[in-house]
């Protein structure tokens, strides 16, 4: 046949074996609709647990009148309290429960954060129970710390944070102690009598300005930190270390501003030296970042403690130590200096610190043990008052005087000239008295 035959254009008949049935067709795609913004952001960011968070705290301020600064029933407040740590411990058990066996790490970070803002008594009913009810007070503070301690140890056990060491678990249990502890001891100094006055609060104050200075002397002995790796486990993103680092700090400075209100103290410039102090060992450990380059940390570092001892060179207070010789007065300037000095050394002079505390310490004895400040004025005013009588004695009054002392000059700057010469050394190669060579 030819090609142009139409037999050839039909298919050729197959055996009988090789029928197989038609494939078939590929279904029609299914399209994916994106959720709306609404719920992407819902599910995303889940606003539902800071909300709850924020009605909570809301709850709490308006229950305890913490708005209006009125006390309130001590049976309320204990019925807050038990319900602010049951409401604690669902945070807890949700926050573990999601990075443990579900791995949300962001969720249950989120939980882990608003429960460390509740332990750490922003609710102020910890420091309200205790003004309430001096014993009660001290054994409800005591029980919440024993559950605080038991709160993080839980979730360091649970997560296990390899960045977290037992020294920072430390650091973080004193400073909850001192946060719930200082109600408690102004209230027993107290006694209901309105004694607490600025000298009680400026102590509480440097109290809290020490903290920095136990962390950084904490971490110089801390065997078990590590350095920061680039791999990070579930639970090193999960635990809010540094949150449990910085909010009860926060948390301790917001109680004591409070406190000046509760006891109707006013406030000083030198209440605020301890916090400058204690800011300035803070940005120290501070890395430069771009919003907070290098010169402007320095800058901040050497002007804070400057500006700790202005605020407090009013001396609104003192603390007599020792009234017979040696007297020891220690006044908010004194205060300030020796620990802007010491703030100093440690920040910039710390390869030589071994000679300038020595240093210090000798001036520090000098100043006790030498003469007071009006001693030593009595004693300058003395020698101005004999140096000028002497000058005035000494000063020529006629034409002659002068000349005798022109002569008795020229004598005095012969013999100044002669010892210059002698001074200088001789040629040893060339013989003085010999004629100079052509």
């Amino acid at each position: 046949m030819s090609d142009l035959d139409p037999a050839n254009d039909e298919p050729e008949p197959t055996a009988a074996g090789d029928e197989s049935p038609a494939p078939p067709l590929p279904p029609p795609p299914h399209i994916l609709k994106p959720r709306p913004l609404l719920l992407r952001l819902v599910a995303d960011h889940n606003p539902f647990y800071l909300l709850s968070a924020a009605c909570m705290l809301a709850s709490c301020l308006a229950l305890t009148n913490s708005l209006s600064w009125i006390p309130i029933a001590t049976r309320r407040l204990l019925t807050l309290i038990v319900t602010l740590n049951v409401y604690e411990a669902a945070l807890l058990a949700i926050a573990l429960y999601l990075v443990a066996r579900r791995r949300l790490v962001h969720d249950g970070r989120m939980l882990l954060i608003l429960q460390a803002f509740f332990l750490v008594d922003f609710t102020f009913l910890n420091a309200e129970i205790a003004t309430a009810d001096q014993r009660l007070g001290l054994w409800v503070n005591a029980t919440l710390f024993a559950l605080a301690v038991l709160k993080l140890g839980i979730v360091m056990r649970v997560l296990k944070p390899s960045t977290f060491t037992p020294m920072q678990f430390a650091f973080v249990m004193i400073q909850i102690f001192v946060l719930f502890a200082t109600p408690c001891v102004l209230w027993h100094l107290d006694g209901g009598r309105g004694s607490v006055g600025p000298r009680h609060l400026y102590v509480a104050w440097w109290l809290t300005a020490l903290l920095p200075a136990l962390y950084e002397v904490l971490t110089r002995f801390d065997t078990y930190a590590q350095p920061t790796t680039e791999y990070e486990t579930a639970g090193d993103r999960a635990a809010p270390t540094r949150s449990y680092l910085a909010l009860p700090y926060l948390s301790l400075l917001t109680h004591l501003g409070i406190l000046h209100y509760v006891y109707n103290v006013g406030f000083y410039g030198a209440h605020a030296t301890p916090f400058l102090l204690g800011l300035t060992l803070i940005l120290n450990r501070v890395s430069p970042t771009g919003l907070m380059p290098r010169k402007d940390l320095l800058t901040l570092r050497l002007i804070l403690p400057l500006v700790a001892v202005l605020v407090s060179a009013n001396n609104p207070f003192d603390f007599p130590i020792h009234r017979t010789y040696p007297v020891i007065v220690l006044t908010p300037l004194n205060l300030a200096l020796l620990a802007a000095f010491l703030v100093y050394v440690y920040c910039f002079l710390r390869p030589h610190a071994i000679l300038f505390l020595a240093s210090g310490a000798v001036a520090a004895v000098c100043y006790v043990l030498g003469p007071s400040r009006r001693q030593i004025g009595d004693a300058i005013q003395t020698a101005w008052d004999w140096t000028s009588t002497l000058a005035q004695r000494i000063v020529p009054k006629t034409l002659a005087d002068w000349g005798i002392l022109g002569l008795i000059a020229s004598f005095a700057l012969l013999l100044i000239g002669f010892w210059v010469s002698l001074g200088k050394r001789t040629s040893e190669t060339e013989d003085p008295l010999s004629p100079p060579s052509s």
